[in-house]
């Protein structure tokens, strides 16, 4: 009897943070109807929020199922570090722990070199694939993150905690190189982000007499950030693949991913 069963390698790198969000491939594109791929993914971030600057580390495990020969879906749960620096100068960088962070999303491919019944070897699927194809997709995430900022003056000191819930969508677009184990793909990126916050504020005197001044709630809204993407996905025996992609967004903010992935019905 078989059953659909994937297994990683990368489970101690990713423990200990050297791997650190699901964004464009791993696996780049669809991988055929029926089939299951499962996957471990992490990234870096670092993006503009008006008048912050946040740096973001993702993990998150990807179970995705392809609903048809050219269309995935996926869902995403993990967890995602928030660090945020105030661009107003006196105020110090916050950093929060990881906290739970849940997402979905879709990829397709026109064309998919991915396309196989079960038993039908990577080898032979290269050799029928075309040069080139265009791939795409979508994800929402979801998670929550804690901060304090301080600033000192002479004789006080102001404490902003900020509780923040966000909410991030993301799409993408472009070609893919196929090849018998190393892939090319490149794109466009879209991102947009919306961010509820609850900011209470207090102030603290050197003798450490504490009062709160005010609890109040916003929300931010940022623009629809675009970039441009590249990444490398290399297969390994079993149906493993090595992904590593980059994005760059407006000016000097970016996003790099790392991941792993399996495709397939293994036998137990």
């Amino acid at each position: 009897m078989k059953t659909r069963h994937s297994s990683f390698v990368l489970l101690p790198l990713l423990a200990s943070g050297v791997l650190t969000a699901q964004t464009c491939g791993n696996p780049a594109g669809a991988k055929g109807r029926g089939q299951w791929t499962m996957a471990f993914s992490g990234a870096f971030q670092t993006l503009d929020q008006g008048t912050q600057t946040a740096e973001s580390r993702r993990l998150f495990f990807k179970t995705q199922y392809g609903l048809a020969n050219g269309l995935d879906a996926y869902g995403l749960i993990g967890g995602v570090e928030l660090a945020m620096k105030h661009n107003s100068p006196g105020f110090s960088v916050s950093r929060d722990k990881y906290r739970f962070a849940y997402g979905a999303g879709f990829s397709f491919m026109t064309g998919n070199p991915n396309a196989r019944t079960a038993g039908q070897t990577r080898l032979r699927r290269a050799r029928n694939s075309n040069p080139l194809v265009f791939f795409g997709g979508g994800r929402v995430i979801r998670y929550p993150s804690d901060v304090t900022y301080r600033n000192t003056g002479d004789y006080w000191t102001r404490e902003f905690r900020l509780k923040y819930d966000f909410r991030e969508a993301a799409g993408h677009a472009g070609i893919l190189l196929p090849g018998k184990t190393l892939s090319f793909y490149a794109g466009g990126a879209v991102w947009a982000l919306q961010r509820l916050d609850e900011k209470t504020q207090t102030l603290t005197d050197f003798d450490g007499n504490a009062a709160v001044i005010g609890t109040k709630k916003g929300k931010y809204q940022s623009g629809l950030w675009t970039g441009g993407l590249v990444g490398i996905q290399y297969d390994l025996p079993e149906n493993y693949s090595l992904a590593v992609e980059g994005i760059a967004f407006n000016q000097e903010y970016y996003q790099i991913m790392i991941g792993i992935s399996q495709t397939g019905i293994r036998p137990w």
